[in-house]
């Protein structure tokens, strides 16, 4: 009690020393008396008045500021949600857990759905996936290898997996590529269907072919929050079915769609000039008029002639006469019909 007595006091002395100060300092100038009051107590009113203004005063600044302490609050949220990437998954979860043990049985069971154990497995995945590398190396150094090949899986193995490599036998089956529609058939989304011709758009369209063309597509996030870092689940192309079920198909092109759907040979086309000043691929082109480049899966026929630039003009392969050929000296106009 003593204590809060005392607090009081002190209180009522800081008030009276504030006012005084006031007084004393020029804030209020002392009046002549009004309605018999003395001095004093004009005086005193005016600072009581003035005391009551400040205290709304700061009252109203703390709720100004309050409110605007939970308006910046809710602006920054806001803005975070603007600005936060769409492409960005804070709920992904790790299920590998790579840092952790037992990770490898983990990674073939969630992405195998097979047990770590499966050694015969493990062997086919690791060699479909060196199978992949060395088509990889062929296709850039001696032509493509085999048109139909492809890497059957989402996921690569271990590299601690990759054992007994030379071992391994690798051969590739000598087939045809497909024809430029096929390829479009192959890799387009229903959602791109019209970029094809309207025989072959309706049939991408069809609710029949809805499994080799699914409207919803499964994504593994792989432990990864942003989504173009995700795995893509897109069924893999089953070449003979797509070929067969189109096949009927193709008597319904315009000529001008059956010769977009024809394969053909790209032409070299090089500088004459740049032919007579050094030994480039132009001079041996040059040499032999009418020739355009062939593919022919890295094997010479007999009236193939092959590059011997190497790898100086990263350019691999073999050359044969085609009669369709421009001659080198006319000018290459673009077909208009594409």
């Amino acid at each position: 009690m003593i204590a809060a007595a005392n607090l009081a006091e002190q209180e009522e002395a800081e008030k009276a020393a504030a006012k005084r100060q006031r007084v004393e300092g020029g804030w209020v100038q002392p009046a002549a008396a009004d309605n018999g009051q003395g001095v004093d107590a004009v005086i005193d009113s005016v600072i009581d008045a003035v005391d009551d203004s400040e205290d709304e005063s700061v009252s109203m600044r703390r709720k100004i500021a309050a409110a605007a302490d939970a308006d910046a609050q809710e602006f920054f949220l806001a803005l975070e949600k603007l600005t936060k990437p769409s492409h960005f998954d804070d709920s992904v979860q790790d299920t590998v857990k790579f840092d952790e043990e037992g990770w490898k049985k983990r990674y073939y069971n969630d992405k195998f759905h097979v047990s770590d154990e499966d050694e015969e497995f493990r062997k086919k995945l690791c060699k479909d996936y060196i199978t992949g590398v060395v088509w990889v190396f062929k296709y850039y150094y001696s032509g493509c290898p085999s048109w139909g090949w492809f890497y059957p899986h989402h996921y690569a193995p271990f590299a601690s997996d990759l054992k007994g490599l030379s071992r391994l036998v690798i051969q590739f089956e000598q087939d045809q590529p497909f024809t430029p529609l096929q390829q479009l058939l192959a890799v387009l989304p229903p959602r791109s269907a019209h970029a094809l011709p309207p025989p072959l758009r309706d049939f991408m369209l069809d609710s029949k072919n809805e499994e080799m063309y699914p409207r919803e597509i499964k994504y593994d996030p792989n432990g990864k929050t942003m989504r173009h870092l995700w795995v893509c689940l897109l069924p893999f192309v089953d070449a003979h079915a797509l070929i067969s079920k189109t096949e009927h198909l193709m008597p319904q092109l315009t000529p001008d769609e059956c010769d977009r759907n024809a394969l053909g040979c790209p032409y070299l086309v090089v500088n004459a000039v740049v032919a007579t000043t050094q030994k480039a691929l132009a001079a041996e082109i040059l040499a032999a008029p009418r020739l355009a480049l062939a593919q022919t899966h890295g094997h010479p026929a007999p009236s193939f002639k092959r590059i011997e630039c190497g790898p100086a003009y990263s350019l691999f392969g073999y050359i044969a006469s085609c009669d369709d050929a421009p001659p080198v000296s006319a000018e290459l106009v673009a077909p208009s019909k594409f």
